[in-house]
């Protein structure tokens, strides 16, 4: 018998425990009970249609064999999944490729250039603490030069002494 059960749900099985008709040369179509012998042809082998029990008829299915044509469209179509399939990993794998190569060439540039900058960089900065202390050393010398002027004058040393 073509019938099973089918346990778990799923697009096949809409209930927890369902049996279906499998049919034989189309084993993914699975179809409930209800849909055998309706007097629709659902199998491309009309095997979901059982003849009618008499001796005087012949014992093939009333529904035609179109499995070579049903299958063959069935067969067009999976090759076509997986041309498409094999076209889009391969145009992935090669975005892939790309993005690395540029990343890789970014994160050369990048360290390039960080490091040139870093030491240009480094060297302004020595620049600025040398003129910083010689502008230290001015303003001390100012500062120094002031407080003497105005200790020199004979007003303020009578006021500090």
């Amino acid at each position: 018998s073509s019938f099973r059960s089918i346990e778990g749900g799923g697009a096949s099985a809409p209930s927890s425990n369902s049996v279906v008709f499998v049919c034989p040369q189309q084993p993914s179509l699975h179809l409930p009970p209800s849909r055998i012998n309706d007097g629709i042809c659902d199998c491309c082998d009309g095997a979901d249609e059982q003849p009618p029990k008499s001796s005087d008829e012949s014992a093939s299915s009333p529904c035609p064999d179109v499995c070579d044509t049903v299958l063959a469209a069935e067969r067009e179509a999976q090759k076509k999944l997986q041309l498409d399939y094999t076209l889009g990993s391969q145009g992935r794998q090669s975005s892939i490729r790309q993005f690395q190569t540029w990343k890789e060439e970014l994160q050369h540039k990048i360290q390039t250039v960080s490091g040139r900058d870093i030491v240009h960089l480094e060297q302004r900065l020595q620049d600025a603490k040398l003129v910083l202390s010689e502008k230290r050393i001015d303003l001390v010398k100012v500062w120094t030069l002031a407080v003497d002027e105005v200790l020199s004058h004979s007003t303020l040393k009578e006021i500090v002494t």
